[in-house]
């Protein structure tokens, strides 16, 4: 999708491809976000797969969508890294099910569509979504959702009060599902304004790791611990 301003109004790229959603598991995530927390420079030789074993394990997990957040701007080194390896594996990765869709604003999302228009045409019925967001930030989100609404109510296309689901309809990020799983890498310990509509009751887990170090072992005891929990959305323990 083009706009003439990314800077001030935030867009979606996708196909607009169903996904194939795995039967619900109370012991397996849906939808695992990762947040991409700044780290030094990537070897250029690691970058062409630097991401290849996230997308991996989100496959062989039956996860049905991935969403790699990217927190700093677009000349940062993270979104250097994101837009070579899309550019370098990410036709492989469509050709293997994967259907990519892309969420934010500026130079970055613009580089990212970029690429993103160059890849194969994705199967009609994708294995797993990968979602990648670029200057994107929850809390514009929610404030253009209720600017939006606003506009509705006034020409009377809306009636009665805002409630959430008038809210979540009217997000830039409304086709993306909500969190089951927010991966916070590098020892950060924060959210970043990143998705904080969809992460609102997401469990979540804290990373020594930088995100350049997953492997199968780390997917394993991501999942196995996720599978030891007992989730209460918003609930108190009984």
């Amino acid at each position: 999708m083009s706009e003439s301003s990314l800077v001030t109004s935030p867009v979606a790229v996708s196909a607009g491809i169903a996904i194939a959603h795995a039967l619900p598991h109370p012991s397996r995530p849906a939808h695992v976000a990762v947040l991409l927390s700044p780290l030094p420079q990537v070897h250029e030789a690691d970058s062409a797969v630097v991401l290849d074993p996230w997308v991996a394990g989100a496959l062989r997990s039956g996860v049905s969508q991935l969403s790699l957040l990217i927190e700093e701007d677009s000349s940062g080194p993270v979104l250097a890294t994101v837009a070579d390896w899309l550019a370098v594996r990410g036709a492989h990765w469509v050709k293997s099910g994967v259907c990519f869709e892309l969420i934010g604003t500026g130079d970055g999302l613009a580089r990212l569509a970029g690429i993103h228009q160059q890849l194969p045409q994705p199967a009609e019925h994708a294995r797993l979504r990968v979602g990648i967001a670029a200057g994107y930030a929850g809390r514009t989100d929610v404030a253009h959702a209720l600017q939006r609404w606003a506009k509705d109510h006034a020409a009377g296309r809306v009636h009665g009060p805002l409630n959430a689901d008038e809210l979540r309809q009217r997000l830039d990020s409304a086709a993306w599902p909500n969190v089951d799983l927010l991966l916070r890498t590098g020892g950060s310990r924060r959210l970043s304004s990143l998705l904080l509509w969809q992460a609102a009751y997401a469990e979540l887990s804290f990373l020594a790791q930088p995100w350049t170090r997953c492997n199968t072992a780390l997917w394993d005891e991501i999942l196995a611990d996720y599978a030891r929990r007992q989730r209460k959305f918003g609930g108190l323990p009984g």
